[in-house]
This record gives C-alpha cells, sequence and structure tokens, in this order.
C-alpha cells in the first residue's frame, strides 16, 4: 500500500523540480542485464526504506534502469523516492513508465491516481486512473483504498464512506483499510463506529502511537467502564513511549475519575499541572475536578493560578474560569442559606454575581449563556436570602 497512504506531509510540499537525466543504456544480453538491475535496484530499496537516504536510493535506481529500462519494480520505488525529495514531475513521470512499459500492472495507474488527487487535487482525473486499476484488476483493495483517500481529501465524504465500505468487503481484516476507515470516522464524530474498526488495525499492529492514541480517544468519547479501563490501558502504554505529555496524564485521570478513582485521578492531574505548568487549560483541568469533589477553596486557588498563566488572557479561558468561580460561590450562599445563616450567605451571593459578570464580559459565546442564566438564578437566591435577613419572610 505504499502508493496510497503516503505521508500528507510530504504531499504539502512537492515541487515541479525535473529530476536528473536518465544515465546511458548498457548494452547487455537481457538476463543479465536483468540480474545487474536488480543488484542496483537492491542498494537503492536498502537506500530508500532502511537508510532513509532518497538521494542515493535515486542514484542507484537510475543506475539499475541504465542496465534494464523495463524494470517496472524501480519506477515504483523511484516515484516514492522522487516523493519524499518533494519533485512531483519526476515521481509522475516514473509511474506514467509503469503504465507504458504494462498497462496491466496497475501500480502504474495506482500511482498516476495519487500523483492527481492528493498532489494535483485533479479529483476527476485521479478517479479516472483509479477506476483504470479497477478494470485491470477488480478486486485491487489498494485502488478502492487510495480512491477512497482521495475522496477524503476532497471533503466529499459520503463518496469515501461508500469506498471505504466496498474495499472493508472485499478484504475485512486489512488493518491499513481499517485503520483508514476508523480515523476518517473519528473526524466525522462518530467515535462509537469507528472503535471496531480501529481494534481490529490493533490486532495486527500494536505499537503505532496515533492508532494507540485515537483508540484512547474514542474510549473516553464514549465512556462505560469497559471502555474507560481500556483507555487506562491505551494511556499505559503512551506513557510509557512518551512520558512528558501532559495531555496523556489528563486523559488517563478522565478515565480514573469516570471510574470513580479519585485519588488516581487527582494524581494524574496534578501531574499534568507538573509537566505544564504555565498552560491555563491544565490547571482549569484539575480545578474543576476539585470542584465536583466539593473542595472549593483548593478549586478557587487553581482557578487564579490559570488565570495567571501567560496564555490565559482569552475568552476560552475566562470565560469557563470567571463561570466556574461564580458557581463555587454560589453553592457557598446556598450552603449558608440552607444553614439560615443569611448575612454570611450575601458577600458569596454578591461574589457569585460579579464573576458570572465578568464571565459574560470575556465574551466567549457559550460561556456568556451559562453565565447569563446563572447569574439571573444568583440574583433571585439572593433576594431571598435578603428578604430573610431583613426578616420580611
Amino acid at each position: 500500500m505504499r502508493l496510497c497512504i503516503a505521508l500528507t506531509a510530504f504531499l504539502l510540499t512537492l515541487s515541479c523540480t525535473p529530476g536528473p537525466k536518465e544515465p546511458t543504456r548498457i548494452k547487455l544480453p537481457p538476463d543479465v542485464a536483468r540480474d545487474s538491475a536488480k543488484v542496483w535496484y537492491s542498494i537503492g530499496k536498502d537506500y530508500l526504506i532502511n537508510k532513509g537516504n532518497p538521494d542515493k536510493a535515486i542514484e542507484n535506481f537510475q543506475r539499475a534502469l541504465s542496465y534494464d529500462s523495463s524494470f517496472t519494480d524501480i519506477y515504483v520505488d523511484l516515484g516514492w523516492a522522487y516523493i519524499q525529495k518533494g519533485i512531483a514531475d519526476s515521481a509522475e513521470m516514473a509511474y506514467q513508465t509503469i503504465a507504458q512499459i504494462d498497462p496491466k500492472d496497475t501500480r502504474g495507474w495506482q500511482g498516476l491516481g495519487f500523483m492527481y488527487g492528493i498532489v494535483k487535487k485533479d479529483i476527476e482525473k485521479a478517479k479516472l486512473y483509479y477506476h483504470k486499476a479497477l478494470e485491470v484488476d477488480p478486486n485491487n483493495n489498494d485502488a478502492r483504498f487510495g480512491l477512497a483517500k482521495v475522496y477524503e481529501q476532497a471533503g466529499r465524504k459520503s463518496e469515501a464512506d461508500s469506498i471505504y465500505k466496498d474495499a472493508l468487503a472485499n478484504d475485512p481484516a486489512n488493518p491499513a483499510i481499517n485503520r483508514a476507515y476508523g480515523f476518517f470516522l473519528v473526524d466525522r464524530g462518530d467515535h462509537q463506529s469507528a472503535i471496531p474498526y480501529l481494534e481490529k488495525a490493533y490486532e495486527t499492529v500494536k505499537d503505532n502511537e496515533d492508532l494507540n492514541a485515537k483508540l484512547l480517544e474514542c474510549y473516553l468519547k464514549v465512556g462505560g467502564k469497559n471502555n474507560l479501563t481500556k483507555a487506562i490501558e491505551q494511556a499505559n502504554w503512551l506513557i510509557q513511549k512518551d512520558s512528558t505529555k501532559y495531555i496523556l496524564y489528563i486523559q488517563r485521570g478522565d478515565a480514573y475519575a469516570g471510574l470513580g478513582k479519585t485519588k488516581a485521578a487527582e494524581a494524574d492531574y496534578t501531574k499534568a499541572c507538573t509537566l505544564a505548568d504555565s498552560v491555563a487549560s491544565v490547571w482549569m483541568k484539575k480545578a474543576v475536578f476539585l470542584a465536583e469533589q466539593k473542595r472549593y477553596g483548593e478549586a478557587s486557588k487553581l482557578i487564579n493560578t490559570a488565570l495567571n498563566c501567560p496564555d490565559a488572557d482569552r475568552p476560552e479561558i475566562k470565560g469557563p474560569a470567571y463561570s466556574l468561580l461564580g458557581d463555587i460561590n454560589l453553592n457557598q450562599a446556598e450552603s449558608l442559606r440552607g444553614q439560615k445563616k443569611y448575612k454570611e450567605s450575601l458577600d458569596y451571593y454578591d461574589a457569585a454575581l460579579s464573576y458570572y459578570g465578568k464571565a459574560i464580559a470575556a465574551g466567549d459565546p457559550r460561556w456568556a449563556g451559562y453565565a447569563s442564566k446563572q447569574k439571573e438564578r444568583a440574583e433571585q437566591l439572593r433576594l431571598k436570602a435578603w428578604r430573610k435577613y431583613q426578616g420580611i419572610d
């Protein structure tokens, strides 16, 4: 599937720089020429795959072609080497040569489909070439996979979905297709449907960080005891790979919290704060957790820490921060009113109203709406407490 799952990072930098000139052909008997070509091709492939040196790979592929220019395997890897170098036209020429030498070799058509669909963004031509590959081999799942990726890149989600399903119907155990379709479903927000496809891919490819991270995301989104337990397993594996990523501790903390394991959750949130002590959202995460545990004093301190972070001066931080401070003070006011401590409760009501006002002023529409409703509620409750304090009611 090399042609179908090429890295997007390479695609965005492709240029039209011409490749090197082909070397002079060396005339030998056909069997000797092919054997010589295989030697240089093997050396080039080692540079490309194992040593990550596309320049040396191209040099050796060209030398192999000087012995046998009809050896199509060379053009497949030559095209990929040019892609890694960002030389689009030469990569396309390599795939065209395959199609010219052997029209029944689907790799040429697939390579052209890839170049037009992903690199040149010409969806119609990409369709033409991928369908040509399927005409040659109706069971070619690589071509279906490539076509689905083209539609996905073009934003034609329903068509991509249909082709992914066709590919899976033909090869349900294929880890690359299951992985790609799972990622596709996650991008569409359908985390629950994505899980079985990602898990199928995971059966074969367990050590892929992106796949593990996507499974972790899905398990957390869907929730439930079984999924949250799996989320912890995925987070553990990812933390073993890189223990410096604070987001992993937040995610594992969320899983622990969902399972009611509050001590473990708090430990992970604390670790995240240690790793990202200047990131406001991390402090807010732990503050929300503590507020849910009714540890209002500790939560308030963490919110103020968050508001003093370098990245805190933005609506998406101030909105929830001031809203939560409003809620904390409102809860404390209500507790005092319930104890008939009406005078003491008024100060907390006033603080809550002030914080809700700040949340509204922060300008985040999501939190402004919430804070407005809470402010109105706090005003009504304060009036009741004030009337009790004044002896009116």
